[in-house]
């Protein structure tokens, strides 16, 4: 019940109840030894550390969540736990681990409609200068939360493309869905795409920035101020003073994905 809870909590963008959940979840797990609940947690805290920034918290709890998953036979959670170690590789820019989960994902079962691989793959593929093979890359179809998730990097690489109206018309789409779906951060990431590709005014945009200054997720928490960034150009605007905020964000959580996106020389 508390692994359901959790997962259901994290769904809905309530990342800190979903952690309070994921804990009490480990912490009754030495009475019911459930090694297939202990794994489910295992992988839903190193997601929340790792999507937070916290790599510090989220490899140990990585590598818990692989030997586990390896263990157990449980592919699902294998490729939602290599999903992981890619996403912290792009942290930090570390070829090695990413190297490690491209090989591993799809390896020993790991695959699954539920995992949200093509969207962190894009974000890999986006960083290293092919933004094709990233569109590319979120065709893949999945499932639930997860197909939320990879359509909004979708809509966002549609954007960072110049397709803007593609974009918006996405953007949109999917922001009613997830906000029926009660996916709370898709529906506010899609809602920032949506804004930035029409390039909405200061007053019309400014509520949406307000909700992600405290969001758990990085794409959400930094994502903003890149999207705020790509409105205001297409508005005319002088960006050199957004673009080091965001910088100075990116530098305080050591992410450098949205470090390099601060570069004012891409500006």
């Amino acid at each position: 019940m508390l692994a359901n809870l959790a997962i259901a909590h994290f769904h809905m963008g309530n990342r800190g109840r979903a952690a309070e959940a994921a804990a009490r979840c480990r912490a009754v797990q030495p009475r019911h030894r459930d090694p297939v609940i202990a794994a489910v947690c295992l992988n839903l805290q190193a997601r929340l550390a790792v999507e937070l920034g916290d790599l510090g918290a989220g490899r140990p709890l990585l590598d818990e969540a692989a030997t586990a998953a390896q263990a157990l036979g449980l592919g699902r959670l294998l490729a939602e736990t290599w999903t992981l170690v890619l996403e912290a590789a792009l942290q930090r820019f570390d070829h090695s681990e990413a190297r490690r989960a491209l090989q591993g994902y799809g390896a020993d079962g790991a695959h699954s409609e539920l995992d949200h691989w093509p969207a962190v793959l894009a974000r890999w593929l986006w960083y290293r200068g092919d933004l094709d093979g990233a569109l590319r890359a979120t065709e893949e179809p999945r499932t639930g939360h997860a197909g939320f998730v990879v359509e909004a990097e979708r809509a966002r690489l549609l954007l960072i493309s110049g397709r803007y109206e593609q974009a918006w018309t996405l953007a949109e789409d999917l922001h009613r869905r997830a906000r029926d779906g009660e996916s709370t951060e898709v529906a506010q990431f899609a809602r920032l795409v949506a804004g930035a590709a029409r390039a909405v005014s200061d007053a019309d945009y400014a509520p949406l920035l307000q909700d992600t200054r405290k969001s758990r997720w990085v794409h959400l928490y930094l994502g903003a101020l890149h999207l705020d960034a790509i409105r205001r150009r297409l508005r005319g605007e002088h960006v050199g003073p957004l673009v080091r905020q965001l910088r100075a964000r990116a530098r305080d959580v050591d992410h450098a994905f949205y470090t390099a996106l601060a570069r004012e020389e891409g500006w």
